[in-house]
């Protein structure tokens, strides 16, 4: 069965290098780090628009803002935590555009650009985000439990991602797979896949799809 494609960027609390953030008269946010540089601006109807030195761009349209992080474009110290962890996500990425907007009242409609990846996300009411392929009509829920592992369902199978020692992680499933991934191929598999949901996506197409 060929790989479910979905390259997605969900936001999490990551930790934070030291950066140098600079804010202008308009509320603009610029970071120049290392031998890249970034930026957080608004945009039009009363968007914020990322864009890095990576050539990667992202929209984030108001509608998006007010279901997922109400308050940002007022709040200086709310958008200045948003735009460091974009940065830390995408350092080790390049040329990822998109769009993420809301359709109806709750479904976060994300288009990719470069790569024509088309889908939706809504939160259901146990917690899970429950995601669509609209291209395939595929569905699969993932939710970030208390001890900060990934928990996936779809089709009555179930994963776990779970993150270990020196930033390694452990997939397993119910099909009795298990493997633990080394935190240098975590690096490259976030480098390809942009998120810790992309590449457990990956992992359940290739055990649980078989």
């Amino acid at each position: 069965m060929r790989i479910i494609c979905f390259v997605f960027i969900v936001f999490c609390t990551i930790k934070l290098q030291a950066q140098k953030i600079e804010v202008d008269k308009d509320g603009n946010l610029s970071c120049v780090y290392f031998a890249s540089s970034a930026s957080l601006k608004k945009g039009f109807a009363n968007s914020l628009v990322y864009k890095d030195r990576n050539w990667n761009e992202i929209e984030f349209t108001k509608d998006y803002l007010n279901l997922e992080y109400k308050g940002i474009r007022d709040d200086e110290s709310l958008r200045i935590k948003f735009f460091s962890e974009l940065i830390e996500r995408f350092k080790p990425i390049a040329r990822y555009q998109a769009t993420y907007e809301v359709k109806g009242f709750d479904r976060v409609h994300i288009k990719s650009k470069d790569n024509n990846v088309d889908f939706e996300y809504k939160t259901n009411i146990h917690g899970y985000k429950v995601y669509k392929d609209l291209n395939t009509g595929f569905e699969a829920t993932i939710k970030k439990n208390i001890f900060d592992n990934y928990e996936y369902r779809a089709n009555g199978d179930t994963a776990t991602l779970k993150k270990k020692f020196n930033d390694s992680r452990e997939y397993s499933d119910n099909k009795k797979n298990n493997i633990v991934i080394s935190s240098k191929r975590w690096n490259q598999w976030i480098a390809k896949y942009h998120t810790d949901e992309g590449v457990l996506f990956y992992l359940v197409s290739i055990y649980l799809n078989e």
